[in-house]
């Protein structure tokens, strides 16, 4: 046997390439028996493809094929070499007669949906043996555009509402015709007319017409009255009545009534659980205004967002007397319990320091968490919240603790905007803030006050002692958009530094042993902003989800203390009870796209960015604000903090035994791609690529390589790996194997930056994560 022979041998020998091998022949002989066992005739449809023939620039064909696929009636059987569940799946014997009907159906829906009145479509059938694949060409042919708009009627008054609102119709001339745009214009016009006392209209009335000529469509929309009504009848709002203690199905009998300027307000027992005044401020209805669908929308969100309320339900009845006006009976149903107790555990085992050089150090931990909640405080509707939770970790074998942790919570969740400084009627005042933005931020924002003290341990590193109040309001307009804006915010930030890691960590590092000082965290008219968006899923099942974060620390006190020391010529830092103002800027976003691939498959991608910048006297920011990556929700090839900054290579070249990693930067470049996938009964599989690094921003002398740099691309650390997912509804186990696939720095024997088969980055199981959800 030659040489070339016998290193083909040691290389199939490998327990990963025979793993793989076997894969592929159970695969390969599922697929061949599948069409072997075909009968007769019958023929395996194994792909379907389209063509669209279109001279017009201004067509999307990318998306007008992403809609007409959901119309094809038969589909082949996708076999996914990842998913053991579709190795077994039945191929699809294919039927002539529904390609024939997927025909008429793309053809009929561009006609009559999208404005392509001359499309045309035809198929080829291309087999191969016992497979055939079908190719549907589609010959869009000329679309219709609009050219004019204009609304008839005989309703003047009603008219004249529309047109006052014709900036935001859906339907413009340039565009073409389409018949989902001409749908979402039909609902605004409803609206329209519902927030503006037409309680019964509805599509009916509208009617949307157009005459074609050389490809132009004039587009006239009709406004129809009711029959023998020589105008549509506008409602205004009559009593409403407000039943606080409504249980259905059982006759309300009730002893009380207090009526408020606009409502009458009933309760069964002789006190109101909430007190009215506090409810009549979140029902948006008011007697004697025109009736507004929106503000029946309204009330029924922000009742539905008070604790004390389990349903919510409002019941519009015609007025006996006067035929144009609508009576409210809201019914709320409270809660069973007025206080709520919480409590729960958990355990968890994470494998450290894996990679042959470390010592190895496996960790076993238990946490746990215990609350209360008062639904309804002091009878106003706030929900007052305490809680405990806490953490013990200690190693294994030997049982030595090696953190502890132990943080109260006391935090108050108010329905409405309570601004101390009335910042938000000042903006709007002089025109920052508009009308309809001071609206929505009232009736859809709630005030949050919170207070916390907490204790974390690190056994022979440091604890951490900290304070936190905060004042923050939450701005949730809708379910895709979320905006919280804490106002007035105090973080005390005491740090007790061990002796050997004093020693062994900090002073060989100046920067990091200076943000490991006290600090205070302070913000009284900025302290921190938090927006949550996502957008809404596309028929081809992607959406994206954006995590911004904004927060400034220090900034008024810096800005006064200037203005002293200039008046007053002197040099001061000021302090409060010897603790320095921490002053710094820190920026994260956080970008994420999903994309379903088939039904039991999934794309998941994250682009993730991060600075931290100190500002006045301060030379670094705090420790807790820098930014790291590596662990089990990061580059999953790395232990946490173990990596970086930038190309700086000692601590994991020699890692100090006994030490955890503790590598930070003030900037921070993550990009993360999973492919998901479902495997048997509640098992998940996943396959995923991780890459990215931190940098700092000043210049490090004590860590060469660590400033951010044209050559940042260079110094990105990548890693790959495979994962186990165990989906139980609630929440997922997740098991994640990391190997690093390429170093920020080149290995000090081979050169090279990829050490993806070097044993000495990588064990077998890599560096094994063990977590709760996804990490992203």
């Amino acid at each position: 046997m030659d040489l070339d022979n016998i290193e083909s041998a040691k290389r199939f020998d490998q327990p990963f390439i025979k793993v793989a091998f076997i894969i592929w022949l159970v695969i390969l002989s599922s697929s061949c028996s599948s069409i072997k066992n075909l009968q007769n005739d019958d023929l395996a449809l194994v792909r379907n493809t389209f063509r669209l023939i279109t001279d017009d620039k201004r067509i999307n064909k990318s998306k007008i094929k992403d809609e007409i696929q959901g119309l094809i009636k038969q589909n082949p059987v996708r076999k996914n070499v990842l998913n053991p569940r579709s190795w077994g799946t039945p191929l699809t014997i294919y039927d002539r007669d529904l390609t024939e009907e997927s025909l008429e159906a793309f053809t009929q829906y561009l006609r009559n949906r999208k404005g392509f009145y001359h499309a045309s479509s035809s198929y080829l059938e291309k087999t191969d043996r016992k497979r055939i694949e079908v190719i549907y060409t589609i010959e869009l042919g000329p679309r219709y555009y609009i050219t004019d708009i204009e609304m008839e009627g005989s309703d003047s008054t009603l008219l004249n509402i529309f047109r006052e609102h014709e900036k935001d119709q859906k339907i413009e001339t340039g565009d073409p015709l389409d018949a989902r745009i001409f749908d979402e214009e039909e609902l605004r016009l409803v609206n329209v007319a519902k927030n503006n006392g037409y309680a019964n209209f509805n599509g009916n009335f509208l009617e949307f017409r157009g005459d074609s000529s050389d490809y132009d469509v004039p587009i006239r929309i009709y406004l129809y009255n009711p029959l023998n009504e020589l105008a549509h009848k506008r409602f205004s709002v009559g009593d409403i009545n407000v039943y606080t203690e409504h249980v259905p199905s059982v006759q309300p009998s009730y002893v009380i009534k207090d009526s408020m300027t606009f409502h009458n307000f009933y309760a069964k027992s002789d006190r109101f659980m909430v007190n009215p005044r506090g409810l009549e401020k979140v029902i948006s209805l008011r007697k004697g205004d025109l009736y507004s669908r929106r503000n029946e929308f309204l009330t029924n969100r922000k009742l539905s967002r008070l604790s004390p309320y389990r349903f919510v339900n409002i019941d519009p009845q015609p007025n006996a007397q006067i035929d144009s006006v609508l009576d409210f009976n809201i019914f709320l149903t409270p809660h069973d319990h007025k206080w709520v107790f919480d409590m729960g555990a958990n355990l968890f085992y994470s494998l450290l320091n894996q990679a042959p050089s470390v010592s190895a150090r496996d960790l076993f931990g238990v946490a746990g968490n215990i609350g209360w909640e008062n639904r309804n405080f002091r009878k106003t509707a706030i929900s007052h919240q305490f809680g405990l939770e806490g953490t013990f970790e200690f190693q294994i074998p030997t049982f030595t603790p090696n953190t502890f942790s132990i943080q109260g919570n006391n935090s108050f969740n108010i329905p409405r905007v309570v601004d101390p400084f009335n910042m938000a009627n000042v903006l709007n005042k002089i025109g920052l803030l508009t009308d309809r933005s001071f609206e929505n931020l009232n009736l859809f924002t709630n005030t949050e006050v919170d207070f916390s003290l907490g204790i974390t341990d690190i056994l022979n590193a440091y604890s951490l002692n900290t304070l936190n109040a905060s004042w923050a309001f939450n701005f949730q307009p809708d379910e895709y958009n979320r905006y919280i804006y804490t106002q007035m915010g105090i973080n005390v930030l005491d740090a007790q530094i061990d002796s050997t890691f004093q020693a062994e960590i900090l002073d060989n590092n100046s920067l990091i042993d200076l943000s490991f000082k006290d600090y205070l965290f302070t913000g009284f008219f900025m302290r921190e902003l938090n927006v949550f968006k996502q957008s809404r899923e596309s028929q081809a099942g992607n959406y994206f989800a954006f995590l911004g974060k904004l927060e400034i620390s220090g900034f008024e006190n810096w800005l006064v203390n200037r203005l002293v020391n200039g008046l007053s010529g002197y040099d001061d830092r000021w302090k409060l009870s010897g603790l320095e103002f921490s002053e710094f800027v820190r920026l994260d976003s956080d970008i994420r796209f999903y994309q379903q691939l088939r039904e039991r498959s999934s794309f998941a991608a994250r682009f993730h960015a991060g600075i931290a910048i100190p500002y006045g006297d301060d030379p670094v920011v705090p420790f807790v604000k820098s930014f790291f990556v590596g662990g089990p929700n990061s580059l999953r090839g790395w232990q946490l903090r173990e990596l970086g900054p930038g190309s700086y290579s000692d601590r994991i070249l020699d890692p100090i035994l006994g030490q955890p990693f503790f590598q930070t930067g003030d900037f921070k470049l993550e990009m993360n791609f999973e492919y998901r996938f479902d495997l048997f009964w509640f098992w998940e599989g996943a396959f995923f690529l991780d890459m990215g690094n931190v940098w700092t921003i000043k210049n490090d002398t004590e860590r060469i390589g660590s400033k951010l740099t044209s050559r940042f691309l260079d110094e990105m650390a990548m890693s790959m790996g495979w994962g186990l997912r165990a989906d139980f509804d609630y929440f997922i186990l997740r098991l994640d194997f990391g190997y690093k696939l390429r170093n920020p720095f080149p290995d000090p024997e081979s050169n090279s930056h990829f050490v993806l088969t070097n044993g000495k980055y990588n064990g077998i199981l890599g560096n094994v994560n063990f977590a709760i959800n996804y990490p992203f």
